[in-house]
């Protein structure tokens, strides 16, 4: 099944993934040797009829992430991101930007080249050769006038009782952090 099938059977799927919730999965080299899949639950024999909800649950954790770093981020800089530019094979998708954008409450911009790792790899490529990367047709790094997605109306309460949810399980260390415990040893 490919990519645009499984979005849309999550696209059926309610914000909060019918309670499903996809748990913080580090990726690191020794993780990797020990992957296990992102829920804590098996699935059982009703599984594909909850593909979607597994899907959207996924997609809801990225968020819930870009979330926790963009909060992060806030504190140490001191100022709150205006919007979001997406690139990379997300930014090729309808609905997890609309999900990204409603846990963000911020708008999601696709510049022309979403492919910004590949574009990147590319003019440092062309540097070690000693071609300039404004000696071709350069790409427009802009974003476009209108976002892809913006906030829906009224999801603002929802999306924050579900990254609370997914917080509490994800994070327990930035609980402590924040309301001043002791995180270890």
């Amino acid at each position: 099944m490919g990519y645009a099938a499984l979005e849309r059977l999550a696209s059926s799927v309610p914000p909060g993934s019918g309670g499903l919730l996809a748990e913080h999965v580090p990726v690191d080299a020794w993780t990797l040797a020990r992957w296990r899949p992102p829920f804590p639950q098996h699935p059982g024999p009703g599984a594909p009829a909850r593909l979607g909800a597994h899907v959207r649950a996924i997609e809801e954790a990225a968020a819930y992430s870009a979330r926790r770093s963009a909060t992060l981020l806030t504190e140490l800089l001191g100022t709150p991101p205006r919007e979001v530019i997406l690139t990379g094979g997300a930014a090729r998708s309808t609905l997890w930007p609309q999900i990204l954008a409603d846990v963000l409450g911020l708008p999601i911009h696709v510049p022309g080249v979403s492919e910004s790792a590949a574009a990147g790899a590319a003019a440092l490529a062309g540097l070690a050769i000693g071609v300039r990367p404004g000696a071709a047709t350069p790409a427009d790094p802009s974003p476009p006038s209108a976002p892809l997605a913006v906030p829906t109306s009224g999801q603002a309460h929802i999306c924050d009782r579900h990254y609370a949810q997914w917080i509490r399980r994800a994070d327990p260390p930035m609980l402590a952090r924040r309301a001043g415990g002791h995180t270890g040893p």
